[in-house]
């Protein structure tokens, strides 16, 4: 069985990995030593075309994002913390690898300028609403 793993891998490795996915199923040893393989073969290089789009252009967005000059904070659905930029570090203190995945609520706060009160988390009801929601007056 040794064998036949290393001359299968002999041969899969002769096929380009971002254009094909092979599955086999089963292999057979015939009688005069040689193996035959039953599975299929897919072409997947329009898959692997799409992938790399979308991290081009997911590197694109995170780059925009991480340059501009305000502080830009992103969130996951739930609401934990994937990107704080430069700015958004200065403003909070955090450093993204100590703030990376904790809830924001727990690294920024929007208070009320007089009272110093925190205010409601307005990105929980952003994700609960997916309305757009301004600030209130008298909020930093």
């Amino acid at each position: 069985m040794a064998y036949i793993t290393a001359l299968i891998k002999t041969c899969f490795s002769l096929i380009p990995e971002n254009k094909f996915i092979a599955n086999w199923k089963y292999f057979e040893k015939l009688n005069d030593g040689s193996v035959l393989w039953h599975g299929y073969l897919r072409d997947i290089s329009e898959v692997k075309l799409a992938e790399q789009a979308l991290f081009i252009e997911k590197e694109q967005f995170k780059t925009t994002l991480l340059s501009v000059g305000d502080g830009v904070i992103s969130t996951d659905a739930k609401g934990n913390i994937l990107l704080l930029n430069k700015i958004a570090e200065q403003l909070t203190g955090w450093s993204l690898s100590e703030a990376f995945g904790k809830p924001l609520g727990q690294v920024f706060n929007i208070i009320n300028e007089f009272t110093r009160q925190k205010c409601d988390n307005l990105v929980c009801k952003v994700l609960e609403t997916g309305n757009i929601i301004e600030l209130a007056n008298h909020t930093i």
